[in-house]
This record gives structure tokens, C-alpha cells and sequence, in this order.
């Protein structure tokens, strides 16, 4: 590539860059604008020169931001990733929070400090640090696949310092709480939910897309195979969040009975409705055998429920975390309950349940104290 400036008008130059094909010898050119002093140009053409010889040049385009946003959406989300939630958060991310205050730049306009100012005004507006963080990652993995179509030369958000995630202070029962949360569940149609979700810790999707097929009542156990991402009449199933996700859960004998009885209820069911019963297989449904929409049970049943029990309101998630804190608080080796929820690695367990490690500390240092003694003698 050569290239050669030229002056257009009073404080404006214009770059000839030539190139010619190295197989057919063909030549194309391109021009760009620089606005400044001749030595200006000049600079811009060794920089694009340099990024020639590289390998990292990027041909001037002038697609917008909020082009290739909504082209990502198209081509990468929508056919990349496979969980119905995620690519619906990624949407709202990108069409509440960057197009609308970005979407008019050019893309490769965009700068480490234009982002920067996103993240400032986010934050201004009331918008979470989480949230805001949260536009950093989808906005990040956006530009990656800009990089790799050679759109922009590099990641700009790599040089940004996004706000740090705040973790929500952690809600949970007590094991009286939980035990008077399902008693007053009793009658309820979805006390065996709420009784698994405590005793398993599983998310809310793995209990909802729960198979009887992944239900060995016998041994004693459930097995993560598939999440329900969406219910109603076309209900859409989708594969666990992780490989760590994809795992066979011991529940105690108590869950295990109220399965048994369950499951017994729901055949009666079935056969009482006949054809008319919609059967996916499914352990929780709805009176008529289709899956159970997440909002109408936490908003009607759980908050209700938690009402009249006179428990702390606490989300459905949470039952989740009671389970894993009642465990780490009784000792039970951390990898142990890592493996149980699910986790990718240990570290995001013991991160996340921090809140319980110094009593744990202060157990193992009692141990380690009567150990020590009872060599003493």
C-alpha cells in the first residue's frame, strides 16, 4: 500500500491510499479526510501504513454503531446463543442502554472515553453498578466480534474501567423458617416445589424443567438435564447453564416422601383429565400437566405463602441459597456443596457464601484447638 496527501481546503487533507493485489494486480483506492495541519496527515498515513504492514489496518466504513449492534443481535445472538434468557438480556442491554445514548456514532469513532461517559451517565441516571457492569460485558462481547470481521482494530472496551458488581445482600432462612414456610405450604399445590427447591438447591429453571425421567425416588436423587426457559402454550426447554450444571443431586429422605406422594397425586391427575391432560414428562405443572410460569408463582403462590407463614420475604432464588447456607453452616465440605449447586468452581461458592466462612474459621480453629489438646494430654 503507498499512499499520498493532498490539501482540500484550509485545514483539511486528503490521503490517496493505493493498493493493488499481489495475484490479479489489480488496483483500488481509498481515500481519507484529516482535518488539521499537514503534519497531521502525515501521521495518520504512517499510522495507517504501519497498521497496513501488521496486519491490523481497518478499511474505513462508515457503519454506525447501532448498525452493528442490531446486525450482532442478528447474526451472532440469535443463532450463537442458545438460551432464550440470555439472548433477551443481551437485547435489552444493548437497546435500552447503549444504542439510545451511542447509536449514532460510528463505529469506528468509538472510544475508550465515550464509553466511559456511558458507564458515568448510566450510573447518574440510577441505573445500578451491577446493571452497568452488566452493559460492559454484552457491549465488550459485542466488539470482540467486531475485531474478528475486521470492523474495528481492537476491543475499546478493553481500556475502560467499568464499574465493580455490588453483591446484594443475601437473604435466607433458618431451619425453623423454612420448616414453618412448609407447613403453611401444606395444602398448597406447589408445597412439593417449594420443599424440593429447599432440599436440593436447585434453580428455579432446573425445578421447572424437571423430567420424572431424571427422578430416581429409589436412590434418592435428581438429575439436572435440561431448564425450562419459557412456559405458556409453547413452552421452550433449554440446556443446563453449564457444564457444572449438568450433574445428579442427592436429596434426603424427607424430600423423597414428598415426591413419592406427589407423584402418586399427579397420576390421579393425569388419568382424571384423560387426552385432555398436556403431558411433557414435566415433575411440577400446572393442574393441567403444562409447564409453571415462573411469575405467577413467585408473585401469587411464594409471596402469599411467605406472608402467612410470617417469614421474611425473601425471593424464590433465595430458597437456593438457604439450602447451600444450612449446609456450609453445618460444615459440609465446600466442594461438596459446589458440586451440589452446580458451580463452575469452588472459588464462586465460597465468594458467593462469604457470609458464612468466618463462622466456619472460627469452627476449624475450635477443631484445631481440641486436636492440639488432646495431644497435650
Amino acid at each position: 500500500m503507498r499512499g499520498s496527501i493532498r490539501q482540500r481546503s484550509k485545514g483539511t487533507w486528503q490521503i490517496r491510499l493505493t493498493d493493488e493485489d499481489p495475484v490479479t494486480g489489480q488496483r483500488t483506492w481509498q481515500s481519507v479526510t484529516v482535518a488539521g495541519r499537514k503534519e497531521d496527515a502525515e501521521k495518520r498515513l504512517t499510522e495507517i501504513l504501519r497498521a497496513k504492514d501488521t496486519g491490523t489496518y481497518v478499511e474505513p466504513n462508515k457503519l454506525t454503531v447501532r448498525e452493528f449492534l442490531e446486525r450482532w443481535l442478528r447474526d451472532y445472538v440469535a443463532t450463537r446463543i442458545p438460551k432464550l434468557s440470555t439472548r433477551a438480556s443481551y437485547t435489552a442491554r444493548v437497546r435500552k442502554h447503549v444504542i439510545p445514548t451511542l447509536g449514532a456514532l460510528p463505529l469506528t469513532k468509538l472510544t475508550p472515553g465515550k464509553i466511559q461517559e456511558l458507564y458515568r451517565v448510566k450510573l447518574e441516571s440510577g441505573l445500578s453498578s451491577t446493571t452497568v457492569n452488566d452493559v460492559h460485558r454484552v457491549l465488550h462481547r459485542a466488539l470482540v466480534y467486531a475485531v474478528k470481521l475486521g470492523l474495528v482494530a481492537r476491543n475499546v472496551c478493553d481500556a475502560t474501567e467499568p464499574p465493580k458488581r455490588r453483591r446484594p445482600e443475601m437473604a435466607t432462612w433458618t431451619p425453623a423458617e423454612c420448616l414453618r414456610f412448609l407447613a403453611t405450604a401444606q395444602d398448597n399445590r406447589y408445597h412439593p416445589l417449594f420443599a424440593t427447591a429447599i432440599y436440593s438447591g436447585l434453580r428455579q429453571g432446573e425445578l421447572l424443567g424437571l423430567r420424572w425421567t431424571d427422578v430416581d425416588l429409589d436412590a434418592g436423587t435428581l438429575t439436572v438435564q435440561q431448564t425450562l426457559e419459557k412456559a405458556g402454550t409453547a413452552p421452550r426447554f433449554g440446556t443446563p447453564k453449564t457444564k457444572k450444571s449438568r450433574r445428579t443431586v442427592p436429596i434426603p429422605a424427607e424430600a423423597v416422601i414428598v415426591l413419592r406422594a406427589w407423584k402418586a397425586e399427579q397420576n390421579q391427575e393425569r388419568l382424571l383429565r384423560g387426552p385432555a391432560y398436556r403431558d411433557y414428562g414435566l415433575v411440577f405443572t400446572v393442574a393441567g400437566g403444562a409447564p409453571v410460569s415462573r411469575h405467577n408463582l413467585c408473585r401469587r403462590d411464594f409471596a402469599t405463602l411467605t406472608a402467612r407463614a410470617g417469614v421474611p420475604r425473601v425471593r424464590f432464588h433465595d430458597l437456593r441459597h438457604t439450602s447451600a447456607t444450612l449446609l456450609l453452616a453445618a460444615n459440609v465440605n465446600p466442594k461438596v456443596v459446589s458440586e451440589r449447586l452446580g458451580h463452575s468452581g469452588i472459588g464462586i461458592t465460597m465468594d458467593t457464601y462469604s457470609h458464612v466462612t468466618p463462622t466456619m474459621q472460627r469452627d476449624a480453629a475450635n477443631v484445631l484447638g481440641r486436636v492440639l489438646g488432646a495431644a497435650r494430654g
